[in-house]
């Protein structure tokens, strides 16, 4: 769960590191057979390749839900591959924070201070 928290951080440097090391440690789980830790046998071969090439081909440092790329919905693709239930919270796209974070800086410090002017 956290390696799927570190695919969809805000910083693409944390995103692409996380997703350097997940595809190092399936490439690692590949070539043992008897490990308690091994990612490889909890998957099929399909889903493995599929994880794989995702963990390659995106641009882990792209937008999260830009027009660009979308990491959040790959990072979902590599949760749903990988078995890992994730919770809505973490799944959904923060939209609701961006909207807020426009409203706050649509909001001008200046037009109080024009106000106060204007009244004395």
């Amino acid at each position: 769960l956290l390696v799927m928290k570190l695919l969809g951080h805000q910083y693409p440097r944390v995103r692409r590191f996380a997703a350097e090391q997940l595809y190092v440690k399936m490439i690692e789980d590949e070539g043992l057979s008897s490990s308690s830790s091994n990612i490889c046998m909890e998957i099929s071969k399909g889903e493995y390749h599929q994880v794989s090439s995702l963990l390659l081909e995106v641009a882990w440092d792209d937008d999260l839900d830009g027009p660009h790329g979308n990491v959040r919905e790959a990072r979902n693709k590599v949760a749903d591959l990988l078995h890992v239930k994730l919770t809505d919270s973490i799944r959904l796209s923060r939209k609701p924070n961006q909207e807020k974070m426009k409203k706050s800086l649509e909001y001008d410090e200046l037009d109080s201070y024009q106000s106060l002017v204007d009244n004395a």
